[in-house]
């Protein structure tokens, strides 16, 4: 068997009921069985070797074997459920992540209060001096209160003076966001046609889309639901689409079927399945999946 690893496994992965009937439906029942035994144990402890999965399950047909692929060592995994892992892991690690900001934030929240409480018990404690002590500290509290007016005054007037594009700077290019990146911190993206041509298109539309759409970006899995929709199609025809989307600054995805009606995904909301809708798509271009 693999080597077994000292960190805690994760004790499950998304299992989708119609992928897996589909996926197996051409297989027997005792093959049915020795596959789903076989899933279990590669979550657990990793890619196995021939000889572990004959230590297993014993004999398998071609076809039960074409359901995994071997890497360069010889050992056997399955493409759909490594996928499904790493989402997983990545989903886990963003809630982290927001968590961890959310308590940041919240501590910043009290610190600031106990900071504006301190301040002002300052300066009553200021004004509550004699009176040969209340006018030198009172023009003080004066002159610093008028200097951080025209500091303010002075940094709107430069950052519109940027925004005009009259100022030195000239237009403030950086508050784009990296539309090359995922708009979700820890999504994992797939897409339905590999290549540079493809990622840049979609970026372009990322892009068009924040601009004419009053800085839309998609919510958490809503960024891959609408890759999705393209998933099964030829890159003439999701070329096509997304240069529509881009020329027109459209906020959705509108993609032809094959009936001549337009399929409509509304990219503002979630699809439960992320992903999985381009895995075992109808080209065959992932095998080994569910």
């Amino acid at each position: 068997m693999p080597n077994k690893e000292t960190k805690e496994k994760d004790p499950a992965f998304l299992l989708y009921s119609k992928d897996m009937y589909e996926g197996m439906s051409l297989l027997s029942f005792e093959e049915r069985g020795k596959y789903l035994t076989i899933l279990l144990v590669m979550h657990q402890q990793g890619r196995l070797t021939e000889d572990d999965l004959k230590a297993l399950v014993g004999g398998m047909s071609p076809r039960l074997l074409a359901k995994f692929q071997a890497d360069e060592s010889g050992q056997f995994f399955n493409v759909r459920l490594e996928k499904e892992i790493a989402r997983r892991a990545a989903y886990v690690n963003s809630r982290v992540k927001n968590l961890t900001i959310h308590m940041g934030k919240h501590k910043g929240v009290h610190k600031e209060k106990e900071i504006k409480k301190n301040k002002e018990k300052k300066q009553t404690d200021i004004f509550d001096m004699g009176d040969h002590m209340k006018e030198p500290y009172a023009d003080t509290i004066r002159t610093n209160h008028m200097d951080a007016h025209s500091a303010n005054a002075n940094a709107i007037g430069n950052v519109i003076e940027n925004e005009s594009g009259n100022g030195s700077f000239g237009k403030s290019e950086n508050l784009l966001p990296d539309f090359t990146k995922p708009d979700v911190d820890g999504d994992v993206l797939v897409f339905p046609f590999p290549g540079p041509d493809m990622a840049a298109l979609w970026s372009k539309w990322k892009e068009a889309r924040w601009i004419k759409q009053n800085h839309t970006r998609f919510g958490p899995h809503g960024e891959q639901s609408a890759l999705n929709l393209l998933a099964g199609r030829g890159w003439p025809e999701i070329r096509d689409a997304l240069e529509k989307a881009i020329a027109g600054g459209w906020k959705n995805l509108y993609v032809k079927q094959k009936n001549g009606t337009h399929e409509r995904r509304t990219t503002t909301k979630t699809n439960h399945r992320g992903a999985d809708a381009i895995i075992d798509g109808p080209d065959n271009s992932t095998p080994g999946g569910f």
